[in-house]
């Protein structure tokens, strides 16, 4: 396999695959479920790509492959048993045919010969396998195995720069997915020793907002672990073996319980989409693809499409002024810390108090 042409394939189709998101997400800012829906899709493809570009590369399937001229490269294209087929082929001449003593033509020449000669080339031409149809005019004109490689000069030298500074590019590439990783792996560690930590809430008034919270979003009390730590500064929902919300211990000492209600209904609408896994594959596809800023982007589109869904579920239950005074008295009360690896928090980031 051309693996320099196989990295810029890759390359080029996250990168197309995040501004046609990115395009359509803007044009969808009124439909939250869509977006996500949408974005979350261009992810999953992107993340998949690397796997699925290199089966079209290979040359059976490479050979009925439509986009061959975007994903596949010439030098994939090239069957078992089959020299390099950029290097145009010669026609066998009837003068060079082995052919019987007793079926010898004659000496002389004569004007059928070159219309049988012309004939059995257009037959051998209609024969020759697909991959062959696009070295035809070298067959044609009879131009040598140089002048057709000397074809296009500038498109050889920059194979051979891409050849000679790919090593280099994997390596950091590899380097800068290796950090990544072991960041998301300290945060999931950190992350299970919060909840390992945590302690059950033993409030009742939060643990009547948490039921009738679980009644309006449609989860069964027990299917979620309702807890409080001192190591959280905003309320986080996570899952590693039980989906589990955590609360921040100042939160729970409140006396409001309106807004300890519309804080569980944000939380628990994310427990109950699952979001804990989209945040974990966000993490994924960020320490593959650091260093492509559409990626990014698009990741923080998602973040935002999921948040504005979760908003939704509590304007369902109460108005937004009410729902506005308890961000702004949620953000009083504690500064918005960074949250955990592998789990989802009221505050994503500083875009959510902004908008």
């Amino acid at each position: 396999m051309n693996f320099p042409s196989y990295g810029l394939s890759c390359v080029l189709f996250a990168s197309l695959v995040s501004i046609a998101a990115l395009t359509v997400n803007r044009l969808m800012q009124r439909f939250a479920t869509a977006r996500h829906g949408m974005l979350l899709s261009a992810l999953v493809m992107i993340l998949a790509s690397p796997a699925w570009i290199a089966l079209l590369r290979t040359p059976q399937v490479a050979s009925r492959n439509p986009l061959s001229g975007l994903l596949v490269s010439e030098r994939d294209t090239m069957m078992d048993g089959e020299t390099n087929m950029l290097l145009p082929l010669r026609l066998e001449t009837p003068a060079e045919t082995e052919v019987p003593d007793s079926m010898k033509r004659h000496a002389e020449w004569s004007p059928n010969d070159e219309v049988s000669w012309e004939e059995n080339a257009k037959t051998l031409q209609s024969n020759l396998p697909a991959t062959s149809l696009a070295i035809q005019p070298a067959i044609a004109t009879g131009t040598s195995a140089e002048s057709a490689v000397q074809a296009n000069p500038l498109k050889d030298r920059v194979m051979r720069a891409a050849r000679s500074v790919f090593p280099s590019l994997v390596a950091a590439s590899l380097l800068g997915t290796l950090v990544v990783l072991i960041r998301v792996f300290v945060g999931l560690i950190r992350l299970r020793q919060i909840l390992r930590e945590s302690t059950p809430v033993s409030n009742t008034r939060v643990r009547e907002s948490f039921v009738e919270a679980c009644g309006r979003i449609g989860l069964r009390p027990d299917s979620v672990r309702l807890a409080v730590s001192d190591q959280v500064e905003i309320p986080i929902a996570a899952r590693l073996i039980q989906s589990v919300v955590v609360l921040p211990r100042e939160m729970v000492r409140d006396d409001s319980t309106s807004d300890v209600r519309q804080v569980l209904i944000h939380e628990l609408a994310h427990v109950k989409r699952r979001d804990q896994w989209v945040v974990i594959l966000q993490h994924l596809t960020s320490a593959i693809h650091w260093w492509n800023p559409l990626v990014h982007r698009l990741n923080r589109c998602l973040a935002e499409a999921r948040e504005e869904i979760c908003d939704n579920y509590v304007l369902e239950n109460c108005d937004a002024p009410s729902y506005c005074r308890t961000l702004l008295q949620i953000t009083q009360r504690q500064s918005p810390s960074m949250v955990p690896f592998g789990a989802v928090g009221l505050f994503t980031s500083r875009w959510k108090l902004e908008q």
